[in-house]
């Protein structure tokens, strides 16, 4: 009998290391994933300083009333290298890129070349919102938006 509790015993232990493993693996799977995500935060609240520094660039989804509905949504990425300013409308079918770019604060002015048309833009940023309109041939047209903070 005594063999029997033995093994028993033996096996019981066997069984209480092993979830022992499964526990401490657990517990290292769990801070591991817990330290990215903490890096994950460090590296958007880098990204978010650095937007704030210039308030302009980013990336800005946004609507435009009363237009075409190829041209009445997308994303507006203002970018600046080496001191110069750089604007791209993304489209549903495409992207445009912004000429004549001028910049005073928190404003900036561009043109785009829609279907041989010249449309200018003028939008101006007050925190994570943008706002401003375009006018061409066909009149004003207001344009609203919000800052995406993805890179």
């Amino acid at each position: 009998m005594s063999s029997h509790i033995k093994f028993f015993k033996s096996r019981k232990m066997k069984i209480i290391a092993k979830n022992v493993q499964y526990l401490f693996a657990a517990i290292l799977l769990l801070s591991t994933t817990l330290l990215v995500a903490d890096i994950g935060a460090e590296e958007k609240s880098e990204i978010r300083v650095l937007a704030l520094e210039d308030g302009l660039i980013g990336s800005w989804a946004y609507t435009v009333e009363n237009t075409m509905p190829e041209y009445s949504k997308g994303v507006i990425v203002i970018a600046k290298e080496s001191g110069e300013y750089s604007v791209q409308v993304q489209l549903v079918n495409g992207s445009l890129e912004g000429q004549d770019i001028t910049v005073k604060g928190n404003e900036i002015v561009f043109n785009l070349y829609i279907e041989g048309q010249s449309i200018k833009v003028v939008l101006v940023v007050d925190g994570d919102k943008i706002s401003g309109e375009s006018s061409s041939m066909d009149g004003v047209f207001k344009i609203d938006g919000t800052r995406r903070l993805e890179p």
